[in-house]
């Protein structure tokens, strides 16, 4: 194994989207549908999945082309929070990538959303990635492993050659799943969703390039 390519998923690893992600749900499924609606549901249906298959769960009472409405709306109410300016980037997360940049390796961010190329823009990182897969290009939900192998396709790259990084338990599902080594960050404090992953850290300021290939190398 020698470590060529990293693959970060987007929200909440790279970006801290995931408060205006909960904001824009909760704004679709409360105020517009009437429907219960927290952070439980959240992080159980919603956190990490492509926008589509969360709305044919929690609107599965609509008719197709009303669900492809309120799919719509949710991304209006999400754009419209990043255009308010309430978005931050992790710098750690940003620092880590730039070390490995130095390093000769392959970057690569891997996102079920739609709008990840605008975010990216709108955070002047976009230049940071050599790759950047969105939901359009993704048929399978995770824990489905299918994002992060186009990535890896996409960086001309092998599996073994990869690592991921992850912050959602089901993220990590997907990773181990496709074969790939995969860093766990435990933003909320929840071990036990991170028991699969090969590193568990609290923040990528944990991890650095040394620390990496190190990893690999065990992994001969």
């Amino acid at each position: 194994m020698e470590f060529k390519g990293a693959i970060f998923d987007f929200d909440g690893v790279v970006v801290d989207t995931t408060p205006l992600h909960y904001s824009s749900w909760k704004k679709l499924i409360i105020d517009d549908h009437k429907i219960p609606f927290n952070r439980n549901i959240y992080e159980a249906i919603v956190n990490g999945r492509k926008s589509s298959d969360v709305i044919a769960k929690l609107l599965k009472h609509l008719p197709k082309y009303h669900q492809k409405k309120a799919l719509a709306l949710k991304q209006r109410y999400y754009l419209e929070f990043i255009d308010q300016g309430k978005l931050k980037t992790f710098d750690s997360t940003i620092k880590l990538i730039q070390e490995l940049l130095e390093n000769n390796i392959k970057i690569a961010v891997s996102s079920s959303s739609r709008s990840v190329d605008y975010v990216l823009k709108k955070s002047n990182i976009n230049n940071l990635f050599n790759i950047v897969i969105s939901g359009d290009e993704i048929k399978n939900s995770k824990p489905h492993p299918e994002s992060f192998l186009h990535a890896a396709k996409q960086l001309k790259l092998n599996i073994n050659e990869c690592i991921v990084f992850e912050d959602t338990k089901v993220g990590i599902e997907a990773a181990k799943t496709g074969g790939f080594l995969c860093v766990g960050i435990d933003r909320n404090n929840k071990p036990k969703h991170y028991k699969m992953a090969d590193i568990h850290v609290k923040d990528l300021n944990e991890i650095n390039y040394k620390k990496l290939v190190k990893l690999f190398e065990n992994k001969l």
